[in-house]
């Protein structure tokens, strides 16, 4: 009888000592399910964050095109030669940003992550004193790809072509294109002789080639030095 009772408090021990485990495991996968849900959550109020701040950036850039206009037409008015001179560099600069294609683009794509990385990208720029002419190509909303991977990937791309002479220049192109193949970045100089050429050598110094899906790619087009990173 007493082996019997032995027995069954065994038993019962492993049957409670059993139910805490599985009890422990859900709470473990709750705990993990509730972070993952947590961290998505505050991608996405980042990525919203992100749009606003893309779709004001060019607002801003809008309006202060419109004054421009505005003081051209009136020393076109005044017939003052010299006032044109000045305001045509920055004039033009802002001509160029406010690319009517790129704007429309920049709207209407819908991957947060893509936004939130484009937007790294100006306030990079901004910090280095350098101008991003940025032209979008067709649709990449149904891209599926990981948003900090290409960011890391241009990452040390952009910081050779800052140091490189590229902030002398103050103009850097950067366009994004997509297709069947991926993702396409091209970071083009095509400023006066001398930057043109220091940023070639600096970006020759990275030779061609492939990392996972990633490919680097540098060349000459049209006079243009450039460096592709293309990711598939």
């Amino acid at each position: 009888m007493q082996l019997n009772i032995n027995y069954i408090l065994q038993i019962s021990i492993g049957i409670i000592f059993l139910i805490m485990i599985i009890l422990v495991a859900c709470l473990i996968v709750s705990i993990n399910k509730l972070s993952h849900f947590k961290k998505k959550n505050c991608e996405l109020l980042e990525g919203i964050d992100c749009k606003d701040g893309v779709i004001n950036e060019f607002t801003k850039i809008r309006h202060e095109y419109n004054n421009m206009l505005q003081t051209i037409t009136c020393l076109i008015e005044e017939e003052d030669l010299d006032g044109l001179k000045e305001c045509k560099s920055e004039f033009l600069n802002k001509a160029r940003l406010l690319n009517s294609n790129s704007i429309t683009q920049m709207v209407k794509i819908k991957d947060i992550n893509i936004l939130r990385l484009i937007y790294k990208l100006i306030l990079n720029a901004k910090e280095e004193g350098v101008v991003l002419i940025i032209t979008i190509f067709n649709d990449i909303a149904n891209q599926n790809l990981n948003a900090d991977e290409i960011y890391y990937a241009l990452k040390d791309c952009l910081i050779n072509v800052y140091q490189s002479g590229a902030k002398q220049a103050m103009l850097i192109n950067l366009k994004i294109s997509s297709s069947d193949s991926g993702l396409c970045f091209k970071l083009e100089n095509e400023s006066n002789i001398e930057s043109r050429e220091l940023f070639s050598q600096t970006m020759k110094a990275r030779k061609n080639y492939t990392k996972n899906n990633i490919i680097f790619n540098t060349f000459y087009e049209n006079t243009l030095f450039i460096q592709e990173i293309i990711i598939s």
